[in-house]
Protein backbone atom coordinates (compact mmCIF):
# COMPACT_ATOMS: atom_id res chain seq x y z
CA UNK A 1 0.00 0.00 0.00
CA UNK A 2 3.27 2.41 0.39
CA UNK A 3 6.65 2.53 -1.33
CA UNK A 4 9.38 4.18 0.09
CA UNK A 5 11.08 5.79 -2.90
CA UNK A 6 13.72 7.87 -1.51
CA UNK A 7 14.28 6.28 1.90
CA UNK A 8 17.82 7.60 2.74
CA UNK A 9 18.15 11.82 4.39
CA UNK A 10 21.24 13.02 5.25
CA UNK A 11 21.20 15.72 7.85
CA UNK A 12 25.01 16.59 8.31
CA UNK A 13 26.08 18.23 12.30
CA UNK A 14 23.54 18.73 14.61
CA UNK A 15 24.81 20.36 18.04
CA UNK A 16 23.83 18.62 21.01
CA UNK A 17 20.17 20.37 22.45
CA UNK A 18 19.55 21.27 19.05
CA UNK A 19 16.75 19.95 16.29
CA UNK A 20 17.09 20.02 12.69
CA UNK A 21 14.15 20.13 9.95
CA UNK A 22 15.11 18.39 6.73
CA UNK A 23 12.42 18.99 3.65
CA UNK A 24 11.63 16.23 1.22
CA UNK A 25 14.31 13.86 3.45
CA UNK A 26 12.39 10.76 2.14
CA UNK A 27 9.78 10.09 -0.87
CA UNK A 28 6.76 8.06 -0.28
CA UNK A 29 4.56 6.28 -2.97
CA UNK A 30 0.99 6.04 -2.22
CA UNK A 31 -0.47 2.94 -3.52
CA UNK A 32 -4.38 3.85 -5.47
CA UNK A 33 -6.36 0.76 -3.56
CA UNK A 34 -5.37 2.57 -0.39
CA UNK A 35 -7.83 1.79 2.52
CA UNK A 36 -9.11 5.29 4.25
CA UNK A 37 -8.12 5.55 7.87
CA UNK A 38 -4.85 3.01 7.14
CA UNK A 39 -2.66 2.86 10.09
CA UNK A 40 1.06 2.81 8.31
CA UNK A 41 3.98 1.91 10.38
CA UNK A 42 7.20 3.67 9.67
CA UNK A 43 10.41 2.20 11.84
CA UNK A 44 14.09 4.57 11.22
CA UNK A 45 17.54 3.34 11.88
CA UNK A 46 19.75 6.54 12.97
CA UNK A 47 23.21 6.81 12.32
CA UNK A 48 26.39 8.91 13.24
CA UNK A 49 29.87 9.30 11.56
CA UNK A 50 31.39 6.92 13.85
CA UNK A 51 28.77 4.04 13.21
CA UNK A 52 26.57 4.54 16.30
CA UNK A 53 23.04 3.85 15.87
CA UNK A 54 19.72 4.56 17.38
CA UNK A 55 15.87 3.23 16.12
CA UNK A 56 12.96 5.33 16.33
CA UNK A 57 9.44 4.65 14.57
CA UNK A 58 6.40 6.70 14.05
CA UNK A 59 2.81 6.42 12.52
CA UNK A 60 0.96 8.03 9.72
CA UNK A 61 -2.90 7.77 8.76
CA UNK A 62 -3.95 7.43 5.09
CA UNK A 63 -6.45 9.21 4.33
CA UNK A 64 -8.80 8.05 0.84
CA UNK A 65 -11.85 8.20 -0.08
CA UNK A 66 -14.86 5.81 0.81
CA UNK A 67 -17.87 5.14 -1.35
CA UNK A 68 -21.28 3.92 0.31
CA UNK A 69 -24.78 3.97 -1.13
CA UNK A 70 -26.59 6.19 1.37
CA UNK A 71 -30.41 5.60 0.52
CA UNK A 72 -32.45 4.39 -2.05
CA UNK A 73 -35.82 6.50 -2.75
CA UNK A 74 -38.92 5.69 -5.81
CA UNK A 75 -40.73 9.04 -6.93
CA UNK A 76 -43.84 8.24 -8.77
CA UNK A 77 -45.04 11.83 -8.10
CA UNK A 78 -45.17 12.71 -11.73
CA UNK A 79 -45.74 9.46 -13.73
CA UNK A 80 -47.42 6.91 -11.39
CA UNK A 81 -49.88 7.44 -8.34
CA UNK A 82 -47.42 9.20 -5.66
CA UNK A 83 -47.27 5.89 -3.08
CA UNK A 84 -43.24 5.88 -3.74
CA UNK A 85 -43.57 2.12 -4.85
CA UNK A 86 -43.78 1.08 -8.38
CA UNK A 87 -47.22 -0.25 -10.03
CA UNK A 88 -47.91 -1.92 -13.20
CA UNK A 89 -47.82 0.96 -16.15
CA UNK A 90 -46.15 3.72 -13.93
CA UNK A 91 -43.04 5.91 -15.38
CA UNK A 92 -40.79 6.75 -12.09
CA UNK A 93 -37.15 7.88 -11.03
CA UNK A 94 -35.08 5.43 -8.64
CA UNK A 95 -32.91 7.85 -6.60
CA UNK A 96 -29.64 6.40 -5.45
CA UNK A 97 -27.70 8.39 -2.80
CA UNK A 98 -23.85 8.13 -3.16
CA UNK A 99 -21.44 9.65 -0.68
CA UNK A 100 -18.18 9.35 -0.18
CA UNK A 101 -17.31 8.42 3.42
CA UNK A 102 -13.71 9.02 3.33
CA UNK A 103 -11.07 11.69 3.95
CA UNK A 104 -9.87 12.18 0.71
CA UNK A 105 -11.92 13.44 -2.23
CA UNK A 106 -12.53 11.14 -5.65
CA UNK A 107 -13.18 12.09 -9.11
CA UNK A 108 -14.36 10.67 -11.84
CA UNK A 109 -16.84 9.03 -10.23
CA UNK A 110 -19.30 7.35 -12.65
CA UNK A 111 -23.02 5.11 -11.33
CA UNK A 112 -24.68 2.76 -13.50
CA UNK A 113 -28.02 0.76 -12.98
CA UNK A 114 -29.27 -2.56 -14.49
CA UNK A 115 -32.36 -4.44 -14.29
CA UNK A 116 -33.01 -7.76 -15.43
CA UNK A 117 -35.95 -8.30 -15.73
CA UNK A 118 -37.93 -7.69 -19.14
CA UNK A 119 -40.96 -5.90 -17.61
CA UNK A 120 -38.52 -3.06 -16.75
CA UNK A 121 -37.55 -0.15 -19.37
CA UNK A 122 -34.46 2.05 -18.18
CA UNK A 123 -34.50 5.47 -20.18
CA UNK A 124 -30.27 5.60 -18.70
CA UNK A 125 -28.25 3.10 -17.04
CA UNK A 126 -25.15 5.52 -16.72
CA UNK A 127 -25.13 8.40 -14.69
CA UNK A 128 -21.67 10.39 -14.22
CA UNK A 129 -21.40 11.62 -10.68
CA UNK A 130 -17.85 13.26 -11.36
CA UNK A 131 -16.25 14.66 -8.45
CA UNK A 132 -16.81 14.25 -4.34
CA UNK A 133 -15.63 15.78 -1.92
CA UNK A 134 -14.91 14.05 1.75
CA UNK A 135 -18.21 13.86 2.82
CA UNK A 136 -20.29 15.53 -0.12
CA UNK A 137 -23.14 13.39 -1.54
CA UNK A 138 -24.41 13.01 -4.92
CA UNK A 139 -28.59 12.22 -5.97
CA UNK A 140 -27.94 9.78 -9.14
CA UNK A 141 -31.68 9.64 -10.59
CA UNK A 142 -32.79 6.63 -13.30
CA UNK A 143 -35.49 6.74 -15.36
CA UNK A 144 -37.85 3.76 -15.22
CA UNK A 145 -41.17 2.71 -16.79
CA UNK A 146 -42.66 -0.30 -15.92
CA UNK A 147 -44.71 -2.68 -18.12
CA UNK A 148 -48.64 -2.86 -17.59
CA UNK A 149 -48.31 -6.39 -18.33
CA UNK A 150 -46.12 -7.31 -15.52
CA UNK A 151 -47.60 -9.52 -12.34
CA UNK A 152 -48.39 -7.15 -9.22
CA UNK A 153 -46.01 -9.00 -6.03
CA UNK A 154 -43.16 -9.27 -8.84
CA UNK A 155 -40.31 -8.97 -6.73
CA UNK A 156 -37.75 -6.61 -8.25
CA UNK A 157 -33.78 -6.40 -8.40
CA UNK A 158 -32.00 -3.19 -9.32
CA UNK A 159 -28.09 -3.45 -9.21
CA UNK A 160 -26.84 -0.06 -8.82
CA UNK A 161 -22.69 0.53 -8.96
CA UNK A 162 -21.19 3.77 -8.24
CA UNK A 163 -16.97 3.48 -9.13
CA UNK A 164 -13.31 5.43 -10.06
CA UNK A 165 -10.81 2.95 -10.29
CA UNK A 166 -10.56 0.82 -7.08
CA UNK A 167 -12.77 2.46 -5.75
CA UNK A 168 -16.37 1.34 -5.83
CA UNK A 169 -19.84 1.23 -3.95
CA UNK A 170 -23.09 -1.20 -4.89
CA UNK A 171 -26.61 -2.03 -4.08
CA UNK A 172 -28.84 -4.15 -4.97
CA UNK A 173 -32.44 -2.46 -4.39
CA UNK A 174 -34.84 -4.98 -4.60
CA UNK A 175 -39.03 -3.91 -4.20
CA UNK A 176 -42.24 -5.47 -5.25
CA UNK A 177 -44.33 -3.88 -8.23
CA UNK A 178 -47.09 -3.07 -5.88
CA UNK A 179 -47.93 -5.07 -2.89
CA UNK A 180 -46.67 -8.31 -1.95
CA UNK A 181 -49.94 -9.26 -0.45
CA UNK A 182 -51.91 -11.97 1.50
CA UNK A 183 -55.43 -11.23 2.64
CA UNK A 184 -56.77 -14.71 1.95
CA UNK A 185 -58.87 -13.47 -1.22
CA UNK A 186 -58.20 -16.85 -3.06
CA UNK A 187 -60.23 -18.38 -0.07
CA UNK A 188 -57.13 -20.56 1.00
CA UNK A 189 -53.42 -20.82 2.30
CA UNK A 190 -52.14 -21.18 -1.20
CA UNK A 191 -50.67 -17.97 -1.90
CA UNK A 192 -48.07 -18.36 0.28
CA UNK A 193 -46.32 -21.17 1.64
CA UNK A 194 -48.08 -21.50 4.96
CA UNK A 195 -47.59 -23.97 8.13
CA UNK A 196 -49.35 -24.90 10.82
CA UNK A 197 -48.21 -25.42 14.27
CA UNK A 198 -50.38 -26.37 17.68
CA UNK A 199 -53.04 -27.88 18.29
CA UNK A 200 -55.46 -26.52 15.63
CA UNK A 201 -55.15 -25.17 12.24
CA UNK A 202 -55.83 -21.42 11.34
CA UNK A 203 -59.07 -21.17 8.76
CA UNK A 204 -60.39 -19.19 6.28
CA UNK A 205 -63.17 -16.74 7.70
CA UNK A 206 -65.34 -14.80 6.03
CA UNK A 207 -66.85 -12.68 8.71
CA UNK A 208 -66.32 -9.33 8.97
CA UNK A 209 -62.61 -9.44 7.73
CA UNK A 210 -60.81 -5.97 7.46
CA UNK A 211 -60.90 -5.67 3.65
CA UNK A 212 -62.50 -8.15 1.10
CA UNK A 213 -64.10 -10.87 1.45
CA UNK A 214 -61.89 -13.26 3.34
CA UNK A 215 -59.38 -13.14 6.22
CA UNK A 216 -57.67 -15.55 8.49
CA UNK A 217 -58.35 -16.85 12.26
CA UNK A 218 -57.12 -18.85 15.05
CA UNK A 219 -57.99 -22.13 15.22
CA UNK A 220 -60.85 -23.49 17.46
CA UNK A 221 -58.38 -24.04 20.98
CA UNK A 222 -59.52 -25.30 24.27
CA UNK A 223 -57.85 -24.62 27.84
CA UNK A 224 -53.80 -25.16 27.63
CA UNK A 225 -53.68 -25.11 24.15
CA UNK A 226 -52.12 -23.04 20.96
CA UNK A 227 -52.90 -22.75 17.17
CA UNK A 228 -50.10 -21.01 15.29
CA UNK A 229 -49.83 -20.13 11.19
CA UNK A 230 -46.41 -19.25 9.94
CA UNK A 231 -44.51 -18.93 7.28
CA UNK A 232 -40.32 -18.83 6.17
CA UNK A 233 -39.52 -15.49 3.98
CA UNK A 234 -36.41 -14.76 2.52
CA UNK A 235 -36.02 -10.94 2.56
CA UNK A 236 -34.29 -9.07 0.19
CA UNK A 237 -33.20 -5.85 2.00
CA UNK A 238 -34.13 -3.87 5.26
CA UNK A 239 -37.74 -3.09 5.07
CA UNK A 240 -40.91 -3.66 7.44
CA UNK A 241 -43.75 -5.78 7.55
CA UNK A 242 -46.95 -4.73 8.63
CA UNK A 243 -50.72 -6.46 8.92
CA UNK A 244 -54.06 -5.63 10.23
CA UNK A 245 -55.28 -7.83 13.96
CA UNK A 246 -58.63 -8.04 15.77
CA UNK A 247 -58.57 -10.17 19.13
CA UNK A 248 -61.74 -11.78 21.22
CA UNK A 249 -60.61 -12.97 24.23
CA UNK A 250 -59.70 -12.74 28.19
CA UNK A 251 -58.65 -9.46 28.88
CA UNK A 252 -54.89 -9.67 30.61
CA UNK A 253 -54.23 -5.98 31.90
CA UNK A 254 -51.24 -7.10 33.88
CA UNK A 255 -49.82 -9.52 31.26
CA UNK A 256 -49.87 -12.48 33.21
CA UNK A 257 -50.10 -14.79 30.32
CA UNK A 258 -53.93 -15.31 29.87
CA UNK A 259 -55.34 -15.64 26.35
CA UNK A 260 -53.99 -13.64 23.90
CA UNK A 261 -52.45 -13.16 20.44
CA UNK A 262 -48.60 -12.88 20.05
CA UNK A 263 -46.93 -12.08 16.79
CA UNK A 264 -43.37 -13.59 16.24
CA UNK A 265 -40.22 -13.14 14.17
CA UNK A 266 -37.42 -15.60 14.28
CA UNK A 267 -38.74 -16.74 17.65
CA UNK A 268 -38.84 -13.28 19.22
CA UNK A 269 -42.00 -12.08 20.57
CA UNK A 270 -42.66 -8.45 18.71
CA UNK A 271 -45.88 -8.26 20.11
CA UNK A 272 -48.58 -9.26 21.89
CA UNK A 273 -52.58 -8.35 22.17
CA UNK A 274 -55.40 -9.64 24.14
CA UNK A 275 -59.06 -8.87 25.52
CA UNK A 276 -61.29 -6.87 22.92
CA UNK A 277 -59.41 -5.33 19.89
CA UNK A 278 -60.92 -4.39 16.81
CA UNK A 279 -59.03 -4.45 13.48
CA UNK A 280 -55.66 -2.57 13.75
CA UNK A 281 -53.00 -1.89 11.79
CA UNK A 282 -49.27 -3.17 12.92
CA UNK A 283 -45.97 -2.76 12.09
CA UNK A 284 -42.66 -4.21 12.91
CA UNK A 285 -38.69 -3.81 11.04
CA UNK A 286 -37.55 -6.61 9.60
CA UNK A 287 -33.92 -7.01 8.00
CA UNK A 288 -32.69 -8.50 5.48
CA UNK A 289 -32.13 -12.66 5.06
CA UNK A 290 -34.26 -15.75 6.07
CA UNK A 291 -36.84 -15.28 8.41
CA UNK A 292 -39.98 -16.98 10.18
CA UNK A 293 -42.75 -14.99 10.61
CA UNK A 294 -45.49 -16.33 13.19
CA UNK A 295 -48.70 -15.06 14.58
CA UNK A 296 -50.19 -17.52 17.45
CA UNK A 297 -53.18 -17.59 19.96
CA UNK A 298 -52.66 -18.97 23.20
CA UNK A 299 -55.30 -20.05 25.83
CA UNK A 300 -54.14 -20.54 29.73
CA UNK A 301 -55.53 -23.15 31.68
CA UNK A 302 -58.89 -21.61 32.40
CA UNK A 303 -61.63 -18.80 31.61
CA UNK A 304 -63.15 -18.10 27.75
CA UNK A 305 -65.07 -14.74 26.62
CA UNK A 306 -65.17 -13.40 23.69
CA UNK A 307 -65.12 -15.20 20.63
CA UNK A 308 -61.95 -16.31 22.33
CA UNK A 309 -59.75 -16.15 18.97
CA UNK A 310 -57.84 -13.90 16.95
CA UNK A 311 -58.24 -13.11 13.01
CA UNK A 312 -55.07 -11.81 10.59
CA UNK A 313 -55.46 -9.52 7.83
CA UNK A 314 -53.74 -7.61 5.13
CA UNK A 315 -50.18 -9.08 5.81
CA UNK A 316 -48.00 -6.66 3.12
CA UNK A 317 -44.49 -8.39 3.34
CA UNK A 318 -41.18 -7.07 2.26
CA UNK A 319 -39.48 -7.70 -1.42
CA UNK A 320 -38.35 -11.01 -0.98
CA UNK A 321 -35.77 -12.76 -2.96
CA UNK A 322 -34.23 -16.39 -3.61
CA UNK A 323 -30.88 -14.95 -5.16
CA UNK A 324 -28.09 -16.84 -2.94
CA UNK A 325 -25.30 -14.07 -2.59
CA UNK A 326 -21.60 -14.25 -3.31
CA UNK A 327 -19.09 -13.43 -0.21
CA UNK A 328 -15.97 -11.58 -0.82
CA UNK A 329 -13.12 -11.61 0.94
CA UNK A 330 -10.52 -8.88 0.69
CA UNK A 331 -6.55 -9.10 1.17
CA UNK A 332 -4.06 -5.91 1.00
CA UNK A 333 -1.42 -7.74 -1.09
CA UNK A 334 -3.44 -7.36 -4.24
CA UNK A 335 -5.69 -4.52 -5.80
CA UNK A 336 -8.27 -5.50 -8.44
CA UNK A 337 -9.67 -2.93 -10.89
CA UNK A 338 -12.47 -3.46 -13.30
CA UNK A 339 -12.74 -1.06 -16.21
CA UNK A 340 -14.88 0.67 -17.76
CA UNK A 341 -18.22 0.48 -15.70
CA UNK A 342 -20.78 -0.02 -17.49
CA UNK A 343 -18.90 -2.06 -19.68
CA UNK A 344 -20.17 -2.74 -23.68
CA UNK A 345 -17.51 -4.40 -25.62
CA UNK A 346 -14.74 -4.77 -23.84
CA UNK A 347 -13.75 -5.13 -20.62
CA UNK A 348 -10.19 -4.20 -18.56
CA UNK A 349 -9.29 -6.18 -15.19
CA UNK A 350 -5.86 -4.56 -13.99
CA UNK A 351 -4.21 -6.21 -10.74
CA UNK A 352 -1.55 -4.93 -8.91
CA UNK A 353 0.63 -7.57 -7.34
CA UNK A 354 2.89 -7.18 -3.76
CA UNK A 355 4.38 -11.05 -4.51
CA UNK A 356 4.40 -14.27 -7.39
CA UNK A 357 0.94 -15.35 -7.37
CA UNK A 358 -0.80 -18.13 -9.05
CA UNK A 359 -4.16 -16.48 -10.32
CA UNK A 360 -8.06 -18.13 -11.70
CA UNK A 361 -10.47 -15.32 -12.84
CA UNK A 362 -13.79 -16.49 -13.70
CA UNK A 363 -16.90 -14.95 -14.60
CA UNK A 364 -20.35 -15.53 -13.21
CA UNK A 365 -23.84 -13.73 -14.01
CA UNK A 366 -26.03 -12.91 -11.66
CA UNK A 367 -27.40 -15.83 -10.44
CA UNK A 368 -23.97 -17.79 -9.82
CA UNK A 369 -23.83 -19.99 -12.84
CA UNK A 370 -20.65 -19.82 -14.36
CA UNK A 371 -20.03 -17.89 -18.01
CA UNK A 372 -16.67 -18.00 -18.68
CA UNK A 373 -13.10 -19.32 -17.65
CA UNK A 374 -10.56 -16.38 -18.09
CA UNK A 375 -7.34 -17.64 -16.28
CA UNK A 376 -7.10 -20.96 -14.82
CA UNK A 377 -4.25 -21.16 -12.32
CA UNK A 378 -1.68 -19.05 -14.30
CA UNK A 379 1.60 -18.14 -12.61
CA UNK A 380 1.47 -14.04 -12.56
CA UNK A 381 4.74 -12.88 -11.38
CA UNK A 382 4.38 -8.87 -12.96
CA UNK A 383 3.87 -6.44 -10.14
CA UNK A 384 1.30 -4.72 -12.76
CA UNK A 385 -1.16 -7.22 -14.77
CA UNK A 386 -3.55 -6.21 -17.41
CA UNK A 387 -5.89 -8.34 -19.47
CA UNK A 388 -8.51 -7.71 -21.40
CA UNK A 389 -11.62 -9.46 -22.57
CA UNK A 390 -14.58 -9.14 -25.00
CA UNK A 391 -17.54 -8.85 -23.60
CA UNK A 392 -20.12 -7.62 -26.98
CA UNK A 393 -21.78 -11.22 -26.71
CA UNK A 394 -22.78 -11.41 -23.03
CA UNK A 395 -26.73 -10.51 -22.45
CA UNK A 396 -27.29 -7.00 -20.80
CA UNK A 397 -27.02 -7.08 -16.75
CA UNK A 398 -25.38 -8.17 -14.01
CA UNK A 399 -22.14 -10.10 -13.32
CA UNK A 400 -19.56 -11.03 -11.03
CA UNK A 401 -15.72 -11.51 -11.78
CA UNK A 402 -14.28 -13.64 -9.37
CA UNK A 403 -10.51 -13.60 -8.93
CA UNK A 404 -8.92 -16.81 -6.92
CA UNK A 405 -4.89 -16.39 -5.43
CA UNK A 406 -4.48 -19.19 -3.14
CA UNK A 407 -7.12 -19.43 -0.68
CA UNK A 408 -8.46 -15.99 -0.88
CA UNK A 409 -10.58 -14.29 -3.18
CA UNK A 410 -11.75 -10.68 -4.90
CA UNK A 411 -15.35 -10.46 -6.25
CA UNK A 412 -15.91 -8.04 -8.27
CA UNK A 413 -19.38 -6.75 -9.43
CA UNK A 414 -19.79 -5.46 -13.09
CA UNK A 415 -22.60 -4.28 -15.18
CA UNK A 416 -22.65 -4.97 -19.24
CA UNK A 417 -24.95 -2.90 -21.09
CA UNK A 418 -25.56 -2.96 -25.17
Amino acid sequence: MVSIIKGLGEWGLIAAGDSSLLEDAYTLEIHENISDQHVVQFNMLIENATKEQWSSSFSMVLNAPRLVVADFAIDDTTGGDGNGRLDPGEDADLIFLTRNAGHAMIEDVAASLACEHEGIILHNTAVDIDTLESGEEYAAVFSVSVSEEIETGTSLAFNYLASSGYYQADMDAFTPVGLILEDWESAGFESFDWSFGGNKMWEICAEEPYEGSYCSQSGSIFDNQTTSMFVDYNVAMDDSITFYKKVSCEDDPNNDDYDYMAFYIDGEEMGRWDGMVGWSYESFPVSMGLHTFKWEYVKDYSVSAGDDCAWVDYIVFPAQTSTVGREEINSENIAFNIYPVPAKAQLNVALKLEKPETLSLNLYNGLGQLQQRLLDEVQVSEAEFKMQFDASSLPKGVYHLELTAGERKFIRKIIIVQ
